[in-house]
């Protein structure tokens, strides 16, 4: 026989205080905050409130977190894995789409520093295994192949 916990309510006042509790651990989106909230309100006119006086004051910002998340991943992922990873955190995709603008030479040197630093030295018996490889971190076709063309001139 399982006994279930008592779900918490918490008044408006905690809930805020408790929405700057884990905004001071990290950055989270507007849906993401809205869910932990969630936990311990069943009002929805109270967190959309507390949501409301969160955005008011700047501690939840869309714009900001998907700026940082892009700054902090672009010199590692490709386009479409960042895409994929502010996607999930429910971020509208005009503004994605905004401020995920990258050219293309970028996604091309990733790629190449992901070879470099993964298979050092080029072998041509190894072309599928490039691709594969960097398939699977979400690079598109052209970018491999101008990468794996950009590693195996370097090696030349």
């Amino acid at each position: 026989m399982k006994f279930e916990k008592e779900k918490k309510i918490f008044s408006e006042e905690r809930l805020y205080q408790y929405c700057l509790w884990l905004l001071g651990r990290k950055d989270y989106s507007a849906f993401e905050i809205s869910e932990k909230m969630k936990k311990y309100q069943d009002d929805l006119s109270i967190i959309e409130k507390t949501l409301f006086k969160l955005q008011e004051s700047k501690f939840i910002d869309d714009r900001r977190l998907c700026e940082n998340m892009v700054q902090r991943m672009s010199s590692k992922l490709s386009e479409k894995k960042i895409f994929q990873k502010l996607i999930e955190k429910k971020i509208d995709k005009s503004l994605i789409e905004e401020l995920l603008h990258k050219e293309d030479e970028q996604d091309q040197d990733i790629a190449f520093e992901h070879l470099v630093k993964k298979f050092k030295t080029y072998d041509k018996d190894y072309w599928q295994k490039y691709t594969q490889f960097l398939s699977y971190r979400q690079f598109d076709y052209d970018t491999i192949k101008k990468a794996i063309d950009k590693f195996k001139n370097c090696q030349s």
